[in-house]
């Protein structure tokens, strides 16, 4: 009877918490920046969960396009979530690659620590390019498209926004 009563409030109070937390993320009138109560949230300017459209070689020529494989038959569908942390999940071929995005400085960013890891797993058949993240020097974003530079501007990789490509197909669809 007393451990019943020892973890029943305990239950109520960690369901109060999260109920507290989760009401309580918002974006100020002023300000588009997420906050929880009073307190900002930092939210790295590349946050998002992006689908791989394009994959681009060093002379800035397309080398792959997202399900279709620029005529190799590839139909790979290849995601990257991007934390509002920075921190990054991708899968390239079978094997996941994770790292992170240093800080946002405008429109310039680069791995932070400047490569990823990786699983080590031997894929069999053919699969896209893997996206030369230690390139990255430069991005623009807008509505619904990510690009990536290396240092000189030639493309690295273009991505798209899936929640709001989501949106927009929706909006153009009449289906709310």
């Amino acid at each position: 009877m007393s451990r019943t009563i020892f973890f029943l409030p305990v239950r109520y109070l960690a369901v109060a918490l999260l109920a507290l937390l989760v009401s309580g993320v918002s974006a100020s009138a002023d300000s588009k920046e997420p906050t929880i109560g009073d307190l900002p949230i930092a939210v790295h300017p590349l946050s998002g969960l992006w689908w791989l459209k394009t994959v681009y070689d060093e002379a800035g020529e397309p080398i792959w396009s997202g399900g279709g494989g620029m005529g190799e038959g590839l139909d790979e569908t290849i995601t990257m979530e991007v934390r509002f942390s920075g921190e990054i999940d991708t899968l390239a071929a079978c094997n996941s690659y994770f790292g992170s995005f240093g800080p946002a400085d405008d429109d310039r960013v680069a791995l932070d620590p400047p490569q990823m890891m990786t699983t080590r797993i031997m894929c069999w058949g053919e699969y896209p390019p893997v996206v030369r993240f230690e390139r990255i020097a430069r991005f623009e974003r807008d509505r619904i498209e990510l690009r990536l530079f290396d240092a000189q501007g030639l493309p690295i990789a273009t991505y798209i926004d899936i929640y709001r490509m989501r949106r927009e197909l929706e909006k153009a669809l009449g289906s709310n």
